[in-house]
């Protein structure tokens, strides 16, 4: 009786941890497609924010060329060439760009031959501009074009006469194949799906089980409900309404645009894998239990081993995550000073100057320079060399305290501090801090004026406007470590900048 008792018992006890076994590997699976999906969604989001920011910057210079050129003669024949010139670079999402007059007659087209006599007067882009004044750039819905054949979504911009009054459009035309082509290079499985759709559900791109849905509308859809109730951004496991396949959807709405992008994964895909183990696992336990019930004194040693493997593939789970931890953190750590890399200031940069120029907030940057490096390296070695420059790095990163600013080597013995909404006056105080700094380390020096190890800062701080700002800003305050360098080094000099000016004024501060 005892025997039975405990192969009952040790039955229900195998049977319970396969079940958590799978049950928690059936949530680690959704969890993994989650973020897939999320990381997906976002990749699709910053390529539309970035195609629609492109075009959108480039209708504001055509139309401000527009309003302060004219169109007569020679300034219609250079506005032209530059539309062309910008449609043909490799990496342009348009299909053509065109100015229309006030009753929507063509002024000027980038297509090789284009039909001078149709007008887009009874275009609902047009009307909108032609009553409204904002001046804002205008996303339409897929229409089909009536050059190609093909569907378009439309960009376009008011612009006013000399007297101030309506003067037409200028329009931007962007193909729906270029975002098609852009979604089958992400693998979501026969039965999942890419949508790019209007804030107000008209579908962009969308292609599930067969279905072309441009044009469509799918306000009404499960997923479009869960959005009004949840806000710009969002994960969801849903089911469709017009196939009735429940799907894993990442949707994000596209900051500073009437889109929306939405990345959906067949629960069934998903779980595909899970199942197959899951069947093959559980066939395994009954007849793992048959031969239990035969050949009870096997049971503890298979349930041992098991325990083993268990434990195996949870350390080596461990052992993987934790590797992945520290190749990321060293992909953006200079191996030798322990600051950021090089790598990791460029997309810091990248994306606080983008930020700024959205927030309309300001950037500095500190460029470093350690005075006569290579007479260091000639007087005492390389190798002190490299203990000289992880002490300058250790006394650099004490002068950076916010969380948003980064202090990185640059390249040899050359360092960055990237402070985001900081002016030149707060940039200028941080570099005289790590110029003391380096300066407390009294590090002998007989190759330099001081006899110590010093610095040479140059500071540079801009409220971006334009895409270009962040190599900009790194000239202007490399320029400005120059002018420091020049002036006898151990110093800091500061360029003041602009949107479109990189130096107006040098001063400089000295111990």
């Amino acid at each position: 009786m005892a025997t039975i008792l405990i192969l009952f018992a040790l039955t229900f006890f195998s049977v319970l941890i396969e079940s958590w076994s799978r049950h928690t590997a059936y949530r680690s699976q959704l969890g993994q497609s989650r973020i897939a999906a999320e990381n997906v969604a976002q990749a699709a989001d910053e390529h539309v924010e970035g195609a629609m920011n492109t075009v959108a910057w480039l209708l504001d210079g055509i139309v401000e060329r527009v309003e302060t050129d004219g169109l007569d003669g020679e300034d219609r024949r250079r506005l032209r060439d530059y539309m062309k010139t910008r449609l043909g670079r490799k990496d342009s999402a348009l299909q053509g760009m065109y100015v229309h007059g006030p009753r929507g007659q063509l002024l000027i087209s980038t297509d090789p031959h284009p039909t001078w006599h149709v007008s887009n007067a009874d275009r609902a882009y047009f009307d909108y501009h032609r009553t409204h004044r904002d001046g804002e750039v205008r996303i339409g819905p897929p229409i089909v074009s009536r050059t190609s054949g093909e569907w378009i979504i439309t960009l376009s911009r008011r612009w006013n006469d000399k007297a101030g009054n309506f003067g037409g459009i200028v329009l931007a035309t962007i193909p729906v194949d270029y975002f098609e082509r852009y979604y089958r290079r992400f693998s979501v499985g026969p039965r999942g799906a890419m949508l790019l759709a209007m804030t107000d559900g008209t579908v962009v791109v969308g292609h599930h089980s067969g279905r072309d849905d441009v044009g469509q509308s799918v306000a009404s859809s499960p997923l479009f409900q869960f959005m009004r109730r949840s806000g710009p951004r969002g994960t969801v496991m849903l089911k469709t309404d017009f196939d009735g396949v429940e799907r894993l959807m990442s949707y994000r709405r596209v900051e500073g645009y009437p889109l929306v992008v939405t990345v959906a994964l067949a629960k069934e895909e998903i779980l595909a894998d899970w199942w197959t183990v899951t069947r093959q696992e559980f066939a395994a336990i009954v007849v793992m239990l048959g031969t239990l019930y035969a050949l009870g004194g096997w049971l503890l040693v298979h349930i041992r081993g098991k325990q083993r493997l268990e434990i195996r593939l949870r350390n080596a789970q461990a052992e993987l995550e934790a590797k992945n931890a520290t190749l990321d953190r060293l992909a953006r750590t200079d191996a030798l000073t322990g600051l950021a890399n090089r790598r990791c200031l460029d997309e810091c940069l990248a994306a606080e100057t983008a930020r700024a120029t959205r927030d309309g907030g300001r950037v500095a940057v500190i460029m470093i320079d350690v005075d006569h490096f290579k007479r260091y390296n000639d007087t005492y070695g390389h190798a002190a060399g490299d203990d000289c420059l992880r002490a300058v790095a250790a006394a650099i990163g004490t002068v950076v305290h916010r969380p948003a600013d980064l202090a990185a080597r640059f390249g040899g013995e050359e360092f960055a501090i990237l402070l985001p909404g900081t002016d030149v006056d707060g940039a200028l105080r941080v570099a005289e801090a790590a110029r003391a700094a380096v300066g407390t380390l009294a590090l002998p020096h007989t190759g330099n004026g001081a006899g110590i190890v010093t610095i040479s800062a140059g500071v540079a701080a801009i409220r971006p406007r334009e895409a270009d700002a962040a190599r900009s800003l790194v000239e202007a305050a490399d320029g400005a470590l120059y002018q420091a360098k020049e002036a006898g080094r151990n110093r800091v000099a500061a360029a003041r900048t602009q949107t479109q000016t990189q130096t107006q004024t040098q001063t400089q501060t000295q111990t």
